[in-house]
């Protein structure tokens, strides 16, 4: 992954809709980190199955849902907790010092 390489992290923001269906659309990025990294955020919302879409909204249709992702990479000097990080989900890699 790009951002991997780089060693860019970030918190990155979402927001999209979904229909009675489970069908997505009008995701758009609201907080982004780095290119790479919003790129892979809407990739995911954009993949969800309908099941998994209409389960973040209790089967409801929505027009305003939200979904963060916090991309963190772990390396040797790296000091910081994610156990404090405020997000649906955090993905960790290896940077290049862990290696």
């Amino acid at each position: 992954m790009i951002a991997q390489e780089n060693g860019i992290m970030g918190l990155v923001k979402a927001k999209y809709s979904v229909n009675e269906k489970g069908e997505i659309s009008n995701v758009k990025i609201i907080q982004g980190a780095d290119p790479s990294l919003d790129a892979e955020v809407l990739r995911v919302i954009k993949t969800l199955p309908p099941d998994i879409a209409l389960a973040k909204t209790g089967g409801k249709a929505n027009s305003n849902v939200e979904f963060s992702a916090y991309f963190y990479l772990q390396d040797d000097e790296s000091s910081q907790k994610i156990s404090n990080i405020q997000s649906e989900i955090v993905v960790v890699a290896y940077g290049e010092n862990a290696r």
